[in-house]
């Protein structure tokens, strides 16, 4: 009896040992095969989520197994690209890996000299991971209309001779129209004498030229459109692949477990220095003591709470409070003043653990005018916590554009039109040093009014860390957990990934909602104004309005050119900051050179249409939901 309890352990471990081993000999064939991108061409080099092969079955080709279901290409010729979508075939014109945006048309357009193909594609997207992009507008062509009756002048029509598999008669060419879904301010005619109609999407840029040119509809439609993927909202997104891959990895998805997963080779760990990944257990003391002797050099001068306490003179004197701590304000041994940021010693209390090694490991890799400075921090077994920073006598840049110092800085002549555009430039410095210039490239995740100090001579310093985020390597976007920021300034991508990759842009469109709001003299999305003046509600488009149609600005205190000259390019650098596509927006590099030139060379943008989430009690976002910090990049 013993012998054969004895043997059936064998064989058990034999054949767990046998599994073990087979596992690691797929996982080596994965991450070899995986490890390669799918290039088709010389527009398509794409890797995870993507897979798919050639035509010709060649080595470019990527297994089922190094993508998601739905992603596979098929390149055809060697070079074409085609991916099908809800059962419909489109060719693929370009994958955009930063934005994760996939620019997409129908084969049959492409296959077709005019706006007519033998079928029109009708897929359904919602059923899918991929999204219409937020550039993308809809058309709706009519055909069979012998019945209907143009207004004077109408030009939206087209040639068509149609057949039987649209559902169409063949009829001539002024049987064929089209119109735009979104309302343009122009009264839509009646298209229901027309039995057959077809929606397609076609990119907002192109719509202006088609408005003024109707006979570049083919030319239009043949551009495709842009589709976004890899959403938080469709279930999967890079947060995973991110870890991935900064981990030496290479990502893949299991098609038995029917998930993500990660192929690694034997020796990947040695490939971890490449990137750094601070992994948290917000109820353990132990890691974040780690991190500091780890990372030690780096950081500034440590000081014991018995030190803090002595500073602040027992917290004496309290300059503010925050989501995260109070301020104090304190006394070097040298004489130097201080402010001192006390965080919650509740480590479970808003991520608190997170946000403070955030602000420690980042802001102790700057060092610019326009950047605060740590001068120390503490930390303890006991829990206690607390940053020390150069002190700024003038307080915080909102009191002075819409709080308690407003009144009187409307007629101080010492924080007038000219200091807020000395100002718009200096941030715009701090931030391009961020973005370009400093050792480790960072992203600050949270500009606004709130968060620029001033010193002694109204200069501005960029503070408070806390949801910075750090890129050790040229960055291309950022993959993050959760929302970070604050209501009102958080870019639509960050809360969105519809709308696009979280990378550098996020910062620009924080800068332009606070310029806006620096220009205004008022928070951008005004509640007080009441639904009797809703064009007064939202600012930005008030303010476009004005400037597009070249009107007075109605903003206190411009009573000189000068100053009328430095409003305007405040005004057009902030727009031109809150577009929607992150693509649109400039870097702060473009930003610094549009502030510094002349206003008569800048362009006035696109109206934006879409502003961060109001500020509300249910979307104060100040910090990310994921007690992981993964500082990695994707390429």
């Amino acid at each position: 009896m013993a012998r054969s309890s004895s043997l059936s352990i064998f064989i058990f471990l034999l054949i767990f040992m046998l599994y073990v081993c087979m596992a690691q000999e797929n996982n080596q064939v994965g991450y070899a095969r995986c490890k390669s991108n799918f290039v088709c061409g010389n527009r398509i080099n794409v890797a995870y989520p993507f897979w798919g092969d050639h035509h010709s079955g060649d080595s470019n080709s990527r297994p089922e197994y190094c993508g998601l279901p739905g992603y596979k290409l098929v390149c055809v010729n060697g070079d074409v690209a085609e991916i099908e979508i809800s059962g419909e075939s489109y060719r693929v014109l370009e994958i955009n890996t930063e934005s994760q945006v996939m620019n997409i048309t129908s084969k049959e357009f492409l296959d077709d000299n005019d706006a007519c193909p033998a079928k029109y594609p009708i897929a359904n997207f919602s059923s899918t991971s991929f999204n219409y992009g937020p550039d993308v507008e809809q058309l709706t062509l009519y055909f069979d209309c012998s019945r209907f009756n143009p207004p004077k002048n109408f030009t939206y029509r087209f040639n068509c001779q149609m057949n039987n598999s649209t559902g169409a008669s063949s009829t001539g060419a002024s049987d064929s129209y089209f119109w735009f879904t979104r309302n343009f301010g122009i009264i839509s005619p009646d298209f229901s004498s027309c039995s057959k109609t077809v929606n397609v999407q076609v990119m907002s840029e192109a719509l202006a030229g088609l408005i003024n040119n109707p006979e570049t509809l083919p030319k239009v439609i043949k551009q495709g459109f842009n589709v976004t993927y890899l959403s938080t909202e469709s279930g999967n997104n890079m947060d995973s692949c991110s870890t991935c891959t900064s981990s030496g990895g290479t990502c893949g998805y299991d098609t038995a477990a029917k998930n993500p997963t990660c192929f690694r080779a034997a020796k990947s760990a040695k490939s971890r220095n490449k990137k750094i990944i601070i992994d948290i257990n917000k109820n353990n003391h132990h890691d974040l003591e780690a991190f500091f002797k780890t990372h030690g050099s780096l950081a500034p001068k440590r000081y014991s709470f018995k030190d803090v306490k002595k500073m602040t003179n027992s917290f004496k004197v309290k300059l503010g409070q925050g989501g995260y701590g109070s301020v104090f304000k304190g006394k070097l041994p040298d004489g130097r003043l201080v402010a001192v940021k006390v965080l919650f010693s509740n480590f479970e209390s808003n991520n608190s653990g997170v946000e403070f090694i955030n602000e420690v490991a980042s802001i102790s890799r700057t060092s610019h005018v326009n950047i605060v400075t740590l001068l120390g921090f503490c930390f303890d077994k006991r829990n206690k916590r607390a940053l020390i920073y150069e002190f700024m006598p003038n307080g915080s840049l909102e009191k002075y554009i819409y709080g308690e110092k407003k009144a009187t800085s409307e007629s101080d002549p010492a924080f007038g039109w000219e200091t807020l555009y000395q100002l718009a430039i200096e941030i715009a410095r701090g931030l391009e040093y961020l973005h370009r210039g400093c050792t480790t490239r960072i992203l600050h995740f949270d500009i606004k009014p709130h968060n620029i100090l001033l010193d002694e001579d109204f200069h501005a310093k960029i503070s408070d860390f806390g949801l910075a985020r750090l890129c050790l390597e040229k960055e291309s976007f950022i993959s993050m957990s959760g929302a970070r920021g604050t209501a009102g300034y958080i870019a639509p991508e960050v809360f969105n990934r519809n709308f696009g990759g979280v990378s550098s842009k996020s910062d620009v469109y924080s800068y332009g909602m606070m310029v806006l709001e620096m220009v205004g003299g008022r928070k951008n999305i005004d509640v007080k104004v009441g639904v009797d003046h809703p064009s007064q509600l939202y600012f930005p488009h008030m303010i476009y309005d004005r400037i597009k149609l070249n009107r007075d600005l109605g903003l206190h205190g411009i009573v000189t050119e000068e100053r009328e000259l430095a409003a305007k390019k405040m005004i057009i650098v902030g727009l031109w900051c809150i577009q929607t596509n992150p693509l649109s927006r400039p870097s702060m590099s473009k930003v610094l050179e549009m502030l510094e030139g002349s206003v008569e060379a800048l362009e006035i943008p696109p109206k934006p249409f879409l502003s961060s989430p109001p500020r509300s009690p249910q979307l104060s976002i100040s910090s990310s939901t994921s007690a992981q910090i993964s500082v990695s990049t994707m390429k």
